[in-house]
């Protein structure tokens, strides 16, 4: 089966489970709404961005009136709605998500906690795809202070953040700074690439 298949296929059970979930157990159960976030994410898998974000605001509304703003479910549904925006070309109103979402993380987890730390990812990658290279370049830079320092050297999220850094660098003709971080980044991907058999 073709992987547009898969996710035609799948795209259908997430449709058909939203029906299951909202007529046993309504439109504002937990689970319904987890069903919803998750259909919203299948649509923006298959290119569908506008019924990805209609589904992933009125699942925000929802969560935001019965949760509040600041619990868990309802800052995943900003960030995956910040995510589809991104994805629409929306990039104002994804930074505006993104910055609310990182504000209430670092307030409430701290500033090296994970998902903070996804946050201040995911906002950097909007400054950049809005071109403001240099708010995405002091994003990731303390993102990958922090990532350096209380992550294990083994852990890939700094290398990530390395590249992503890198590009931003490139973007705005620091090639000097981005081939620095680049020679930090390759020794991994050799010794990666060398286990891989």
């Amino acid at each position: 089966m073709s992987s547009l298949g898969r996710y035609h296929d799948n795209l259908t059970i997430h449709e058909e489970l939203v029906v299951v979930f909202t007529d046993r157990l309504g439109p504002e159960h937990p689970d319904t709404l987890g069903s919803r976030s998750n259909l919203a994410v299948a649509y923006r898998s298959v290119g569908r961005t506008d019924e990805a974000i209609n589904l992933h605001e009125e699942t925000l509304k929802i969560r935001e009136r019965l949760l509040g703003p600041e619990h868990s479910d309802t800052l995943i549904s900003r960030n995956n709605l910040a995510a589809a925006y991104q994805d629409a070309g929306r990039t104002d109103e994804a930074i505006e998500a993104h910055e609310k979402t990182l504000e209430i993380r670092e307030r409430l987890l701290g500033p090296e906690h994970p998902d903070t730390l996804g946050s201040r990812n995911n906002l950097a990658a909007a400054y950049q795809d809005a071109g403001r290279t240099d708010q995405a370049i002091e994003a990731h830079e303390k993102t990958l202070e922090i990532q350096e320092r209380v992550l294990s050297p083994e852990h890939s999220h700094p290398l990530i953040t390395l590249k992503n850094l890198a590009d931003a660098y490139h973007a705005t003709n620091r090639a000097s700074d981005a081939d620095r971080l680049e020679q930090g980044w390759r020794p991994w991907h050799d010794d990666s690439t060398d286990n891989a058999d």
